[in-house]
């Protein structure tokens, strides 16, 4: 059973897993993908998408305060990234696999991670 078929994308865990979950297969990161593959300029202008939103979202956390402003922004954005991608994966072999709530839990993570120590 693929729960993210099955049910609406939860908007509460933020645009990153909207994004995530309702990306077209064709718009879908496949790990063969060459520097000549015609899917090239879709991907690099999903991951500059993606990154210019996650880095906005640091920079205003730390402008507010609610997160530390120590992080290393660059690192951070990779992470995420990175789980997206890894997640979107293995959904590719794997439909049952939750992304959803996966990334939910990931993000979770992260903001415990990147909280200001109080």
């Amino acid at each position: 059973m693929c729960l993210l078929r099955r049910r609406p994308v939860d908007t509460r865990v933020g645009p990153l897993a909207v994004v995530l979950a309702k990306s077209p297969p064709g718009h879908r990161f496949f790990e063969g993908l060459g520097a000549d593959s015609s899917q090239m300029p879709r991907v690099a202008g999903r991951q500059r998408f993606l990154r210019s939103l996650i880095e906005a979202a640091l920079e205003r956390g730390v402008a507010a305060g609610s997160v530390r402003p120590d992080i290393r922004i660059p690192a951070t954005i990779d992470l995420v990234i990175a789980a997206m991608d890894g997640l979107e994966s293995q959904w590719l072999l794997d439909a049952d696999v939750d992304m959803v709530g996966s990334f939910t839990l990931f993000t979770a993570w992260l903001r415990t991670s990147v909280k200001p120590v109080s």
